[in-house]
């Protein structure tokens, strides 16, 4: 049954229940709470934004650019076959396929830095081609 039919069933109007509601509450706690939560959201949200890639960009694009030059492919879409070549590469890097996959998974939620990742691929990879 909705609030407002038990409301009326009970012989009270909506308008004045809430009205006595607010009267009665002490002004203090809905302030307090509210300031509570705004306090816990603006720092849940500060710590997902400040939060550390499990690799560090430098090391990532590295071990990148490396994958791509041992596979001769994009690590991220390959198939599961060029696995074992990224494990020994992540190995020489002192870093794991966890480490790696959660630090993709990190970049692709922040597409601006993903795009910036990926032009500093590209640049490396146009470097090595114009050395080699």
């Amino acid at each position: 049954m909705p609030f407002n039919q038990f409301l009326t069933r009970i012989g009270i109007n909506r308008t004045i229940f809430l009205y006595k509601l607010m009267k009665n509450l002490n002004p203090q706690i809905p302030t307090f709470a509210l300031l509570s939560l705004i306090v816990v959201a603006v720092a849940s949200c500060s710590q997902r934004i400040e939060s550390p890639m499990p690799l560090g960009r430098e090391k990532f694009v590295e071990v990148y650019v490396a994958a791509i030059q041992r596979t001769g492919t994009d690590v991220i879409n390959a198939d599961s076959t060029s696995s074992i070549s990224l494990d020994s590469i992540l190995a020489r890097y002192g870093t794991d396929q966890r480490q790696f996959w959660e630090t993709v998974d990190s970049y692709r939620t922040r597409p601006r830095e993903w795009k910036a990742f990926f032009d500093e691929v590209t640049k490396r990879l146009d470097n090595v081609g114009k050395r080699g």
